[in-house]
């Protein structure tokens, strides 16, 4: 099992559990907010052609939009992120060395 965590700009902190069965991850997420949490219950199991594909057509990104997630919201990336990695698509290595996947506001 893999865990993530986003923070964003609205203030509000998931965490992102995700755990290979056999051929799917569950996923699971706890947050504060609402729409977060209305989101993770349409993406509890998901396999692999689910989170490799393009983003227009994945579903992960879909059900987002269904949830009506803010276009900025991180968690989306971080289910993608958590699926890989049990997925083994991401090295748990490499993760190790570059824990923190970050966006930077530079003026």
């Amino acid at each position: 099992m893999v865990k993530f965590i986003t923070s964003s700009i609205c203030g509000n902190t998931s965490e992102i559990f995700a755990e290979i069965k056999k051929d799917h991850v569950n996923i699971s997420i706890n947050s504060i907010c609402k729409k977060v949490m209305d989101y993770s219950l349409l993406i509890k199991e998901l396999y692999l052609k689910d989170v490799f594909t393009e983003i227009i057509k994945n579903r992960v990104y879909i059900k987002a939009s269904e949830a009506k997630l803010c276009p900025t919201c991180l968690v989306p990336c971080g289910v993608i992120y958590a699926s890989w990695t049990e997925f083994g698509l991401i090295s748990k290595n490499l993760l190790s060395k570059f824990p923190s996947q970050c966006i930077l506001f530079k003026e």
